[in-house]
């Protein structure tokens, strides 16, 4: 285990590192006895601070970040990563059960600000991974509940945790007189730390040899939007070498009996090196962190013009070495200010329900990778720059290119307010905020739906019953009507029964009326025809009588003629009168054969010729 013990060297005699091994040896004569009081004070604070973890240990939910380590042996690169993997979930686990989570408050859970929470269950992302130097890397975040982390049953899931990209300007120096001896630290600076950011793999970074004014103003503000936007980066960093000089240090001793005075010998040459630098957002131009780190070279420290910087031989050397570390340290910083600022990209383009963004899957996005597209202004009017934005809708990214992506909204961009010119964030927060408001929203547009449809529902229940009530009333009122038609077909048939009955009556009595009249007429033409006959009977037999009485009256007339006896004329004349009436009287019946005569008119009318003319 390596300790940084150097702030207990602050009131030891030796003061230096030494180079020569004489010094070394002295300095460790001195130093021995220091070191054998101190072994109690360390022991006692480790142990101190053991048992005040131990007492630390909660119950509660939260992340926890560990790297893993395995040399990539005969096996080869798969199970070397497989054996980083499970070195790194066994220390998240140490870490669970040891105790809080780094940065966690007293009565507070630690949350990362871009893995969506997990209610339960064991759960771990992989952060990073790389190879240096034959061994196999791997950070992972784990997701501990209740103070434990299960390594054994423990679930890999994918967090969108995309590339930032960054831009770093040109860094100035403050005198250049200590560079006269490195080749181009003003650019190279940059691009050495641009690369180390690179290697990190959490960034997409780049340098350019522009630089921004020194004075935190408005123009300083707008050469940062100006640059970010130009190169599309989300932070910018710019920053000066402090410091590059070289110096003389000698060792020294203090005298061994009171210590007030130190006695000075020997000697070496030591260089410095100290940068200063500062992360700013690149949308709003605001600073985010500062830095300022050393480290220093001793013995050799000249470089030369003919080792470029940042190349093999530059490290090489003892400033290059010195460099290296501060490299190191400047990335660590830089992954430390920008851990808990999520990633966020450019909308370039935005048609209907489309947005175009400026990062792809050189940035680590993939499709199905979920996003917060912001709808507003940057603000940079006022004593504090910012941006008045707002969480407008989830983008979902559908197609991914190596240096762009295609996502897809909801609802249409102009609707929501997003243009190009807008961004788009990785930010749970907003996205659990989004997807809680979504979620509201659907439920009320489907309670709304709920209480339409049962609106609708008893709405047609009631114009069911409506119906059916009007088809019921219909039916009483066409059986009423059947009813009255019923009634009135029955009344009009009695009326016309009574009708044909009366009439019947009527026809009867007409008929049995005419009947007895035909009867009566009958009787009585039948009495008619019978005294007509037996008047014509009576007038036949007196005009046979009559006419057998002439007939004898002329044959006695003859007979008298004969006898000679002359008849006088008055007797001739009555007797051919009595013979015309007789001829007419027959021809008289031969016309009233068939006419029927009331009765007694023929005996008239034989009376009437029997009776002698005056």
């Amino acid at each position: 285990m390596l300790v940084n013990v150097d702030s207990r060297f602050a009131n030891l005699l030796v003061a230096s590192t030494y180079k020569n091994s004489a010094g070394r040896c002295f300095a460790a004569a001195l130093c021995a006895s220091a070191l054998f009081c101190m072994a109690q004070t360390v022991s006692a604070e480790v142990q101190a601070v053991t048992t005040e973890t131990a007492k630390t240990t909660v119950a509660y939910t939260g992340r926890v970040r560990a790297e893993g380590a395995a040399t990539i042996g005969v096996d080869g690169r798969k199970a070397a990563r497989q054996a980083a993997l499970s070195d790194a979930l066994r220390n998240a686990a140490t870490q669970a059960t040891a105790g809080k989570l780094p940065g966690a408050a007293d009565d507070m859970p630690q949350q990362s600000p871009d893995v969506r929470p997990f209610q339960q269950g064991s759960y771990y992302s992989i952060v990073r991974e790389w190879q240096s130097q034959g061994i196999y890397h791997i950070a992972v975040s784990a997701e501990v509940v209740k103070g434990k982390f299960d390594a054994g049953n423990a679930i890999l899931v994918r967090v969108p945790i995309p590339k930032k990209k960054i831009v770093i300007t040109q860094f100035d120096v403050a005198k250049t007189i200590h560079v006269d001896d490195i080749n181009n630290i003003y650019d190279g600076f940059p691009a050495a730390l641009s690369s180390r950011l690179e290697a990190s793999g959490e960034f997409l970074s780049s340098s350019t040899s522009r630089s921004i004014p020194v004075e935190t103003d408005a123009p300083q503000r707008d050469a940062i939007i100006q640059i970010a936007g130009e190169t599309g980066a989300q932070f910018l960093i710019s920053g000066m070498v402090v410091n590059a000089g070289t110096g003389h240090e000698r060792w020294s001793v203090d005298t061994p009996f009171d210590g007030s005075l130190k006695v000075p010998f020997g000697g070496y040459k030591k260089r410095h090196i100290e940068v200063e630098f500062s992360v700013y957002d690149g949308r709003t131009g605001s600073r985010l962190s500062s830095h300022h780190l050393g480290d220093h070279a001793e013995g050799d420290v000249t470089v030369g013009n003919n080792k470029p910087f940042g190349s093999s031989l530059f490290f090489e050397t003892e400033f290059g070495k010195a460099t290296d570390r501060l490299l190191d340290a400047a990335v660590k910083g830089i992954r430390e200010a920008l851990e808990k600022e999520p990633f966020s990209a450019h909308i370039i383009q935005a048609e209907g329900k489309k947005v175009y963004l400026d990062a792809g899957s050189d940035a680590l996005l993939e499709p199905g990778d979920k996003l917060v597209a912001y709808a507003g202004e940057t603000q940079l009017k006022g004593p504090i720059p910012g941006a008045a934005e707002r969480a407008a809708d989830i983008v979902t990214l559908i197609q991914v290119r190596p240096q762009f992506s295609i996502g897809e909204l909801p609802e249409d961009a102009l609707k929501l307010g997003i243009k190009a010119g807008n961004i788009a964030r990785v930010n749970f927060a907003d996205q659990r905020d989004l997807s809680a408001k979504q979620i509201a929203a659907q439920q009320l547009v489907k309670a709304q739906q709920e209480i339409k449809a049962e609106a609708e529902r008893v709405k047609a229940e009631q114009a069911a019953q409506a119906e059916a009530a009007r088809i019921r009333a219909e039916q009483a009122a066409q059986a009423e009507a059947a009813r009255i038609k019923e009634e009135q077909r029955a009344q009009a048939q009695a009326a016309a029964e009574a009708k044909a009955a009366k009439l019947k009556a009527q026809k009867e009595a007409n008929t049995a009326r005419v009947s007895a009249a035909q009867k009566a007429r009958t009787r009585a033409l039948f009495v008619r025809i019978k005294a007509a006959q037996k008047a014509k009977a009576q007038a036949a037999a007196e005009a046979k009588a009559a006419k057998l009485k002439a007939q004898k009256e002329a044959k006695a007339e003859a007979a008298r003629d004969k006898t000679g006896q002359t008849v006088p004329a008055e007797a001739q004349t009555a007797a051919e009168d009595k013979t015309q009436q007789t001829v007419k009287g027959e021809a008289a019946e031969g016309k009233n054969k068939h006419k029927v005569l009331p009765p007694g008119t023929r005996a008239v009318q034989e009376s009437a010729k029997s009776r002698p003319k005056p």
